[in-house]
């Protein structure tokens, strides 16, 4: 398969993945201090804001770091906001950032990528698992475009509640505790990409878990110069899945969403697999 069609596909797949995640119900986690059951899921964006660079985080190597060391060589900064143990839309979100920044090329390539988990109960060793999951992906995408130079620049921080939630009030992310019908607990949070320049003010939001490349390398090189864009009127993802008219979930409806991402899965899969080899279906000779 070529490289271009190789990529196309594994998006294609990526997508489906998002699709599927969308429809098989709440994430699990813990939760910052400070946010009630009642409080509503929003983002408020805070374009121009700036971000609290003196908060105190663990990186995955366990060392003590300050978010200002993170900005302090002038590349622009992708945060991501979620947790480590989110069996839904934190990894497809950080999946569709490495996708995006490699699609991008050197330009995109220039920011620093830097997740900061939202739960007090992510520890090393969660952050170390997600990092290497990352960086396999990333890896992947290294091979499914036979590219060459490094591979994207991926932090992973950790830490209390109150920092945790010092970025989260900068971010204008509001998040909720919750818990599965199992009991599980959960955080529901919004998803979307925050774009920082080099002095930590927030850019631009990008929503969603999946991005356009070149709309990520416009975002890069505005954080760059110290530019900062327009509010979106995108809306953004949310890592939860509720019944908004009666708060709660919603087993028909989600019943129905389940079968139908299942035949687009199924669908995708077997586009991606008639067009493994950079060809369609031939039609027979006569």
């Amino acid at each position: 398969m070529k490289p271009a069609r190789r990529f196309d596909a594994m998006r294609a797949l990526g997508l489906a993945c998002t699709l599927a995640a969308l429809a098989l119900g709440p994430a699990s986690g813990a939760t910052a201090s400070g946010q009630t059951d009642d409080a509503p899921v929003t983002l408020t964006q805070h374009v121009g804001a700036p971000l609290p660079l003196d908060s105190r985080w663990l990186d995955s190597d366990g060392r003590s770091v300050a978010l200002a060391d993170l900005f302090a060589d002038g590349k622009p900064v992708l945060l991501v906001l979620g947790y480590y143990t989110c069996p839904q839309l934190c990894g497809l979100l950080m999946h569709g950032v490495l996708e995006a920044v490699e699609a991008g090329g050197p330009g995109a390539h220039a920011a620093r990528i830097v997740a900061v988990s939202i739960d007090p109960g992510d520890t090393l060793a969660t952050a170390r698992a997600r990092l290497a999951t990352d960086l396999a992906y990333a890896s992947f995408l290294r091979q499914a475009t036979r590219a060459r130079g490094p591979l994207a620049e991926i932090h992973l921080l950790t830490g209390d509640a109150a920092a945790i939630d010092r970025i989260v009030a900068a971010a204008g992310y509001r998040i909720r505790p919750a818990s599965d019908p199992a009991g599980n607990a959960r955080v529901d949070h919004p998803a979307a990409l925050v774009v920082a320049t080099p002095h930590g003010r927030i850019s631009r939001y990008l929503m969603g878990v999946r991005f356009d490349p070149l709309e990520l390398s416009d975002a890069i090189a505005d954080a760059r110069d110290e530019r900062t864009g327009a509010v979106t009127d995108r809306i953004a993802l949310l890592c939860a899945h509720l019944d908004l008219a009666l708060g709660r979930h919603s087993g028909a409806v989600l019943d129905a969403t389940r079968a139908v991402t299942a035949l687009i899965v199924i669908a995708l899969a077997a586009w991606c697999w008639r067009h493994r080899d950079g060809v369609g279906p031939r039609r027979s000779e006569r």
